[in-house]
Parts: structure tokens; sequence; C-alpha cells
């Protein structure tokens, strides 16, 4: 079993619940990723937890909290340029 570790960050100009779940994915060593509870109190929240390291053969399977399809590789290849842009879409 994985090395369990706790995890806290804060939050300043926070709304929403007093007391909610939270979840946390590093996207940058040691690629660490958990759940744990946030406390709102007034306009400031602090979350805290546990996190386990992921696979670290694959870093990027989760963007902005998303599951992707997609290599890390795939991903360094994103750019603006493949978007489509409203003017293209016009055309």
């Amino acid at each position: 079993m994985a090395d369990w570790e706790t995890y806290f960050s804060f939050e300043d100009e926070a709304d929403g619940p007093v007391l909610s779940r939270s979840w946390a994915v590093e996207t940058d060593h040691p690629f660490r990723a958990g759940r744990g509870v946030r406390l709102r109190l007034g306009s400031r929240a602090v979350h805290v937890g546990i996190a386990r390291p992921t696979r670290e053969d694959d870093p990027l399977r989760v963007v902005a909290g998303t599951d992707v399809a997609v290599t890390p590789e795939e991903i360094g290849k994103w750019t603006f340029d493949e978007m489509e842009t409203p003017e293209a879409a016009d055309t």
C-alpha cells in the first residue's frame, strides 16, 4: 500500500457551503492525489485531507480534475493554434 500523507491548502475569497468534501491533484512531483474536507469561515476556507502518490509514469492523466484519454506527449503538443476560434467558425 502506498504511503499516505496529509495535505492542506488555504483559499481566499471562498464561498459555498461551510463544510464540504475536498480533493487535490498535484501535477508536479511527487504527483499525489487525495481527498479531504473543506471548512469555510467567513470569506476564507481551509482544505485538509490525505493524499498518496499516483503512478509516476502517467502524471498528467488528470487535467484540471478531469480524466483524459490522451498521453502526456499528446498534451504537450496542444497549442492555441489547434483550437477553433470564433472567426474560423464563421468562414
